[in-house]
């Protein structure tokens, strides 16, 4: 098994062999490879101080301690550094260079998880606070069952501003804190405390992550999270011409239920490439003053399936259609008197926008449909 290492590092690169040790020494785990988040200053002085050959602090933590870190993959190329289209960002000063740095959070994890064989021990702590809250959230949506999130701790407190000190020492050295303490270096504590986390990566398919920025893929999730934990089945009974929706249920008269399961089909039949909120893409839009053929004909075969007799198309044919065509007039007022019904019947009234037959669009250009996702959706056979 592979084990790598992600932190977030700012102006204080201790924070990077403070961890090695805690990692690698005190808990024994063998770290093969890292990666280092930073911006494009703290990437400067991580280099200055950890990366020069002679007195860089990340080869002398080795040289301290040679058996345990000979495979370690560890030169300038591991410290990423976000951009904002032109550069690389010095410091984060706004919330669009604060959104690139989510984006290469969650696209970084995400190519480290790629492989099942491998571990990753992600630390909080180094750099800007926004960028912990980034790494803990991006590790909660991308986060594997094996994969470890840490804070790091050093005893005494004082030692963790100590601009001399990087990580204890094999032999004794002596060190003095700015309030004239003196401390032993090898005597300091080190440790990772292990943070819990919920993982929500099998939830979710998180392949649409290429496709869409750490803002929108956290608005997508939540809007999964929210249909899947808390909305109740859309149940359409044909035997009694009513909606279930949980414990309610809504009787309507059976143009309004043929209306309303030609609806709830173009919402259960969504193509799975096309995503939830891309509403155009599926509702069925209207032309005025008429809506589609292939919708008067759903209605019509909806309510054969209703009436064998043919009494309900008899009725639609020659007191709803102009000259063959479905009026949008016809089709808002039904819309209408549906979604009272729904209102009226709903027990939990923030329900309601889901199963309530939605207007989408600027005015002239409108699409119609239920926001519901589809996997929540149960309708009547279309087979006779």
């Amino acid at each position: 098994m592979e084990h790598h290492l992600l932190i977030l590092l700012g102006l204080h690169p201790k924070v990077f062999t403070e961890t090695l040790y805690a990692l690698c020494i005190k808990r024994g785990v063998h770290i093969s490879k890292v990666t280092v988040i930073s911006t494009a200053s703290a990437r400067q002085k991580t280099i200055e101080t950890l990366l020069l050959p002679e007195s860089g602090m990340y080869f002398r933590l080795c040289q301290e301690y040679p058996n345990h870190f000979a495979d370690l993959q560890f030169t300038e190329a591991s410290i990423c550094v976000a951009t904002d289209g032109r550069a690389s960002i010095w410091d984060i000063s706004n919330s669009g260079q604060s959104q690139a740095y989510l984006d290469l959070i969650l696209s970084t994890i995400n190519t480290i998880t790629t492989n099942n064989e491998s571990t990753l021990h992600a630390v909080v702590g180094g750099g800007r606070r926004t960028l912990s809250v980034y790494l803990a959230m991006a590790l909660q949506l991308l986060g594997r069952e094996q994969d470890r999130l840490y804070h790091l701790v050093v005893n005494p407190w004082e030692v963790e501003t100590h601009s001399d000190f990087y990580f204890p020492t094999r032999e004794s050295r002596l060190m003095v804190t700015f309030s004239g303490n003196q401390f032993d270096a090898k005597d300091v504590s080190v440790d990772l405390i292990e943070i819990p986390f919920i993982r929500l990566r099998n939830r979710f398919p998180i392949g649409k992550l290429s496709a869409r920025t750490g803002q929108h893929l956290v608005e997508w999730i939540q809007r999964e999270i929210n249909g899947a934990l808390v909305l109740p089945e859309l149940v359409l009974d044909k035997k009694n011409l009513c909606l279930r929706i949980g414990p309610d249920v809504v009787c309507l008269q059976p143009q309004q239920f043929c209306l309303y399961w030609y609806f709830a089909d173009l919402s259960r039949c969504r193509p799975k490439k096309v995503p939830a909120d891309a509403y155009d893409q599926y509702f069925e839009t209207s032309g005025s003053p008429y809506f589609s053929n292939e919708m008067r004909n759903g209605l019509l075969k909806r309510l054969d399936l209703l009436d064998s007799t043919g009494e309900l198309r008899y009725r639609f044919t020659t007191k709803v259609l102009e000259d063959g065509n479905l009026p949008m007039t016809w089709v808002l007022q039904k819309i209408a008197r549906i979604n009272e019904r729904i209102r009226a019947q709903l027990s939990v009234a923030h329900l309601i926008p889901f199963y309530c037959i939605s207007a989408v669009g600027k005015r002239g250009s409108k699409c119609y449909g239920i926001k519901l996702n589809g996997d929540k959706i149960e309708t009547p056979d279309l087979v006779s």
